[in-house]
C-alpha cells in the first residue's frame, strides 16, 4: 500500500468521525463516570484538603448562604434527591423555535442522568447517603410551539400555552420574548417549604431551560434548573461539545459557589489557591472535570447538613438501585492533560473507536497560534478546540481536523488565529478521533492515547505591501439553464469532502446554502436539506453507495 492510500484512509476515516461528532443524531456518544476517591466519612478527606474546605464553608457558603441553612432554603438538590426517594424529575424549557427530534428529545434525559451523578457518584457509600444512582426523569416538554417538536409520541407531556414575558429578550437580540411554562402548580419549587402538598399530577423538580440565542457556552443554574442555550443542551447530549459547563451549574444546585474573585476575596477562592492543584470546576475556565478536591466539597457539604433530621428523612429513604436493574454502558473516559504532561497521563487503554481526551495548552497572549500534533505516523487527528474570549467575555468553540493527518513524520499543525492579541491565555484541545492505517489489518490500527501530544507555538506576524489596480469591466447579464450535480453543495463542479462539510453545517442549521447548492444537495428527494441527506452523500464518498 502507498502512502497515497495510508493517508487517504486516514482522512476519510478521521473526516467521517468529525463530521459523526458534530452533527449526528444525539445519543452515540457520552461520558463515563469517573472513578472517585476512596472515604466513607469526613475523616478520610485528605489532610491538605481541611483547611481550604473550611474556608469555602465558612466564607461562602455560610455567609452567602447558598446551601440555604440559615433562610430554610431547603430546596438544593440534595434536599430533592431525598425528598423524592432517589429521583429528580425535569421539564425541559424549549425557548427556541429549533424543531427537534424524538431521539434528540430522548438522548437529553440520558444527558442529565449522567451530569447528576457525575456529582453523586462521589457520595454512594458516604456518610449515609442512601441511593446508589440517582434516577433522572424528563416529565414533559414545555415549549414556545408544539411544531418545534418531531414526531410526537402519545407518552409525552407538553405545555404550549402558558407564557410570560422573558425579561432577558430586552436586553440580549435574539433571545424569544416568550417563555413557555409547564404547570407551574406541578414545580416542587413553588411548594418546598410543605412536603406534605399534595400534586394534582406528575410534579417536577426542576427546569432544564434551553434558550436560543442565549450565547453557547455562558449559563446559570440553582436550585430551580440549568439555563444554557439550545445549542449547548444539543451538542452535550450528543456527547460533543463542552459539558463540564453544565456540571458546573448542576454544581450550583446542590449550593456550590461561583469562584470569580482572587486569592482569599469575598468572592474568591481559599488563600493558598485550591487543594490538589488542580483549581475547581466551580471556577469558569480553570478545570474541565469535576476534581478530587470538588468531590470531596461535596462530602464536606453533605456532612454538615445530613443530621438534620427536620431538614431530611433518611429513616424513609428508598435506593430504586436495590429495587431495579440499572444498565450502565462503559464509555470511554475523558482524560484532562497539560501540554507537557499529556504523554505521561493520557488512558493507556488501546481503541480505535473515538478517545475523548483533553489538553490545556498554554497559547503565550499570541494573536496567531501554530498548534502542532504529535503521534503516529498518518494517524487521522480531528476534534475540537475551545478558549475564553477575554475581549467578548465568552466561551468559543471551534472544530478542526489535521488535513494531511501526521504524516510520516508523525507530526502536524494547524493554524489557529484568535483575531486580536491577547484573546486568551489558554487553549483547550478535545479529540474525538485518533487512529492510524494498518496494512496488516486493512483497517484503521488500534492506538494508544498515551503516544498522542500537543504543543503551541506563536506564528510571527508579517508585513505584506500590495498595490491595488482598479479594472472596470462591463457584465453582460445572459440566462443560463442550473447544471444539477448532486452532491456538489458549495457549487465547485466537483463532489468532494467539502461539500459533505457544508452539507452537514447547513442540516444543521448553521450554515446556507445558495439556491444552486440546495438544488445538489437534496439527495433523499424529500424536498428539505436534512442529515438523512448527508448520510447518503458520506456513503457516496465513502464508495458504500455507486451513486447519488
Amino acid at each position: 500500500m502507498t502512502k497515497i492510500r495510508h493517508k487517504a484512509a486516514a482522512l476519510a476515516v478521521s473526516a467521517a468521525a468529525a463530521l459523526t461528532a458534530v452533527f449526528s443524531p444525539l445519543g452515540q456518544l457520552s461520558y463515563s463516570v469517573s472513578a472517585v476517591s476512596a472515604g466513607t466519612t469526613l475523616s478520610d478527606m485528605p489532610a491538605s484538603y481541611v483547611s481550604g474546605a473550611d474556608w469555602i464553608w465558612q466564607n461562602r457558603i455560610m455567609r452567602e448562604d447558598s446551601l440555604g441553612i440559615n433562610s430554610r432554603r431547603w430546596n438544593s438538590l440534595f434536599d430533592q434527591i431525598i425528598a423524592n426517594k432517589g429521583q429528580l424529575n425535569y421539564v425541559v424549557r424549549w425557548q427556541s423555535t429549533k424543531q427537534i427530534t424524538y431521539e434528540q428529545r430522548k438522548s437529553f434525559e440520558k444527558m442529565v442522568d449522567e451530569g447528576i451523578n457525575k456529582w453523586t457518584d462521589w457520595l454512594v457509600g458516604y456518610e449515609a447517603w442512601p441511593y446508589s444512582h440517582v434516577k433522572v426523569n424528563i416529565v414533559g416538554w414545555a415549549v414556545l410551539d408544539r411544531s418545534a417538536l418531531l414526531d410526537i409520541h402519545s407518552d409525552e407531556v407538553i405545555w404550549d400555552n402558558i407564557k410570560t414575558h422573558d425579561d432577558l429578550s430586552d436586553s440580549q437580540q435574539g433571545v424569544p420574548s416568550d417563555l413557555p411554562c409547564a404547570d407551574e402548580t406541578l414545580w416542587t419549587f413553588n411548594y418546598f417549604r410543605d412536603r406534605n402538598h399534595v400534586y394534582n399530577g406528575q410534579s417536577f423538580d426542576e427546569y432544564l431551560w434551553c434558550t436560543q440565542n442565549y450565547g453557547d457556552y455562558g449559563g446559570c443554574g440553582g436550585d430551580w434548573g440549568q439555563r444554557l442555550s439550545d445549542n449547548f443542551y444539543l451538542a452535550a447530549a450528543s456527547g460533543s461539545g463542552f459539558p463540564h459547563i453544565y456540571w458546573h451549574e448542576l454544581g450550583h444546585g446542590f449550593g456550590m459557589t461561583d469562584f470569580y474573585g482572587g486569592e482569599g476575596a469575598s468572592d474568591g477562592f481559599p488563600p493558598g489557591g485550591f487543594p490538589g492543584g488542580e483549581n475547581s470546576i466551580m471556577m469558569a475556565g480553570s478545570c474541565s472535570y469535576i476534581n478530587d478536591f470538588d468531590g470531596w466539597m461535596l462530602r464536606y457539604m453533605w456532612s454538615h447538613i445530613k443530621d438534620d433530621t427536620q431538614r431530611f428523612n433518611l429513616a424513609n429513604a428508598v435506593d430504586p438501585g436495590m429495587t431495579e436493574t440499572i444498565t450502565t454502558t462503559t464509555t470511554t473516559e475523558t482524560t484532562v492533560l497539560t501540554s507537557d504532561t499529556a504523554a505521561s497521563s493520557a488512558e493507556t487503554e488501546t481503541t480505535a473507536e473515538p478517545q475523548k481526551m483533553v489538553w490545556q495548552v498554554p497559547t503565550g497572549g499570541a494573536q496567531k497560534l501554530r498548534l502542532i500534533a504529535s503521534g503516529m505516523p498518518w494517524a487521522g487527528v480531528s476534534g475540537q478546540y475551545g478558549y475564553w474570549n477575554n475581549l467578548t467575555q465568552e466561551w468559543v468553540q471551534v472544530p478542526f481536523r489535521y488535513e494531511d493527518s501526521l504524516g510520516d513524520s508523525g507530526s502536524a499543525a494547524i493554524e489557529i488565529d484568535f483575531g486580536a492579541a491577547g484573546v486568551t491565555d489558554q487553549l483547550q484541545v478535545e479529540v474525538w478521533y485518533y487512529a492510524a492505517w494498518d496494512n496488516a489489518l486493512g483497517d484503521m490500527a488500534a492506538c494508544d492515547p498515551a503516544t498522542l501530544s500537543f504543543t503551541a507555538e506563536p506564528v510571527a506576524e508579517e508585513t505584506v505591501t500590495t498595490t491595488t489596480t482598479t479594472v472596470t469591466e462591463t457584465a453582460e447579464s445572459s440566462t443560463t439553464a442550473q447544471r444539477i450535480l448532486r452532491g456538489d453543495a458549495d457549487c465547485s463542479g466537483m463532489v468532494e469532502l467539502s461539500d459533505a462539510v457544508l452539507l452537514a453545517k447547513a442540516s444543521a442549521g448553521v450554515a446556507e446554502l445558495s439556491v444552486a447548492g440546495k438544488n445538489n444537495a437534496e439527495l433523499n428527494g424529500d424536498g428539505v436539506i436534512t442529515s438523512d441527506d448527508l448520510r447518503l452523500l458520506l456513503l457516496y464518498l465513502s464508495g458504500s453507495i455507486d451513486e447519488l
